[in-house]
């Protein structure tokens, strides 16, 4: 039997909403916004293209916090990238 606090159903994510960007640009400096580009979206191998309501790029632990934090509040899965290892696809 799982733990109460475990979730037992998949969360319903949202789209990101205009209420979700504003809310980060009330928190965010300006710098973490980027234009989203297909560089962005497309997997190396151009096997997979993807989608984004936003593009951030946090440059501190404290701008990661309140990107996660907005979303949760709004519901809205996130995508993280770092590094770019050349691990691709999963």
């Amino acid at each position: 039997m799982l733990p109460d606090r475990v979730a037992k159903e998949p969360p319903v994510l949202n789209p990101v909403s205009q209420d979700l960007i504003d809310a980060l640009r009330a928190s965010l400096p300006a710098a973490c916004f980027r234009p989203i580009e297909p560089r962005y979206l497309e997997e190396p191998r151009g096997r997979y293209i993807g989608q984004a309501g936003v593009l951030l790029a946090p440059a501190t632990v404290e701008d990661v916090a309140l990107i996660v934090l907005a979303c949760n509040r709004f519901k809205v899965g996130i995508v993280p990238y770092g590094g770019g290892t050349s691990l691709v696809a999963g």
